[in-house]
């Protein structure tokens, strides 16, 4: 999940994606995948170690946003 995460976002920051593909595919991403990227209500740890704390705050706000 972190490399799928990663992937999406750096796609972002580098131009590749425009900003509604990365909400949509997080979102998808979040939807499919909540067990392997929460426990106990926060990220997971190996998602905090290999995501970075500026890629998961992007990721919380979409989740924030109700996906």
């Amino acid at each position: 999940m972190a490399e799928a995460i990663n992937q999406v976002i750096d796609g972002y920051w580098e131009d590749k994606i425009e900003e509604r593909e990365m909400i949509r595919l997080l979102r998808d991403i979040l939807e499919n995948n909540d067990s392997l990227i929460y426990k106990n209500d926060d990220f997971t740890t190996i998602l905090r170690q290999r995501c970075g704390k500026r890629r998961l705050e992007i990721v919380s706000k979409i989740r924030q946003s109700g996906y």
